[in-house]
């Protein structure tokens, strides 16, 4: 990225900024703009190329934002500068070999020994697969609509950054993403997302990745589960919530972090498993080339401390909060008791997941 040539002064300063109330109003203003215009020429494109992934779950009543924070969300006020939407996706959770992501973690950042499970034989992590769709994205004191577009992210949680100090753990890493639309892309760019552009594109049951050269990434056809949708905020989603719900640390420049969060209002989201059969074209962290069947996620306990493995789809509104100072979160650690782990992580596993990840644990 841009950033990461950048003057090492200049990001320092940049980094200030993003602290700065002020200046997250001043962005917020200059950025509604490009949201409203952006939005309704995408509208427009929409009107020949519509998006019609999960149809039923889209334009879904929104709550009113700022989301109120809950008594175990990390204590960084929401406010009426921020971005907000509603996120619905296709999420395929599981647990891949150590080895397969050790390589796409950030400067300065590992994964925390604690979280990694010795599985037949192999050192395993816990890794999510966001086949997605952002809708109407849009600042909180915006009135007018937003922008629509698809966007596939892979999610490492519990990564450890490794400075002195301070709060370390755990952080939600995003080392991959592809979105349908350019604007979102420059946005994400500027708070340290590695956004990439290309053709992200589906229908209802279907979910497709192309490079903007034609080179294919992923392709996946989904099914709908026997249980019904429930509320994500209940119990039997519990353990992906939490996973979800760690702040964001996004590598910004040679040498510094921007730290985010993705507020949740899990009361009104929904949650309901389905099937995924998946087709990765080019390696995927954790997923190499290769076919992979995810059953319907499995909404039972921990097991071992392992979240239960499989795929679900989610409606979600959220909301994106500024970057925040990583001292924000010391207080956090004491709410949630969140001691970091000691130890070394046991050595990592090679090898390739299997074609079918009908029994838990996942690719290995």
């Amino acid at each position: 990225m841009i950033l990461d040539r950048l003057p090492r002064w200049l990001v320092k300063f940049i980094v200030w900024l993003y602290k700065q109330i002020w200046y997250h109003w001043f962005a917020s203003i200059l950025l509604g703009f490009w949201d409203t215009l952006f939005g309704a020429l995408y509208r427009t494109q929409e009107k020949i190329f519509g998006i019609s992934l999960w149809k039923d779950w889209q334009h879904r009543p929104c709550p009113p934002y700022p989301i109120p924070m809950t008594d175990d969300d990390v204590p960084v006020k929401p406010e009426r500068c921020d971005a907000c939407g509603q996120y619905i996706a296709t999420m395929l959770v599981t647990y891949v070999p150590v080895a397969h992501l050790i390589d796409h973690l950030p400067k300065d950042a590992e994964l925390d020994p604690s979280r990694i499970h010795m599985l037949n034989g192999q050192a395993m992590h816990s890794v999510i697969y966001m086949l997605g769709y952002t809708e109407n994205l849009k600042r909180v004191w915006n009135p007018l609509p937003g922008i629509n577009y698809m966007e596939f992210a892979v999610g490492i949680p519990n990564v450890r950054i490794k400075r002195p100090n301070g709060y370390d753990f755990p952080f939600f890493y995003l080392p991959t993403l592809y979105l349908s639309r350019f604007y979102p892309v420059l946005m994400g760019w500027m708070v340290g997302y590695r956004k990439h552009w290309g053709w992200v594109y589906g229908e209802d049951n279907t979910y497709h990745i192309t490079k903007l050269t034609g080179q294919k990434i992923l392709s996946a056809t989904f099914e709908i589960g026997s249980l019904p949708p429930r509320i994500m905020g209940g119990p039997n989603a519990v353990h992906w919530r939490e996973l979800l719900d760690q702040p964001h640390a996004n590598p910004f420049g040679p040498d510094d972090f921007l730290y985010l969060h993705y507020h949740w209002d899990w009361q009104d989201a929904l949650l309901q498993p389905v099937s995924a059969d998946v087709e990765v074209f080019e390696g995927l962290p954790g997923l190499p080339p290769g076919k992979y069947h995810f059953n319907p996620l499995n909404t039972g306990e921990w097991i071992d401390g392992m979240a239960p493995v499989g795929a679900f789809r989610l409606c979600a509104p959220f909301e994106l909060l500024s970057p925040f100072d990583r001292k924000d979160l010391e207080r956090w650690r004491i709410m949630m008791n969140l001691v970091p782990a000691t130890g070394t992580p046991p050595p990592p596993g090679g090898g390739a997941p299997p074609t079918d990840t009908s029994n838990p644990p996942p690719p290995h």
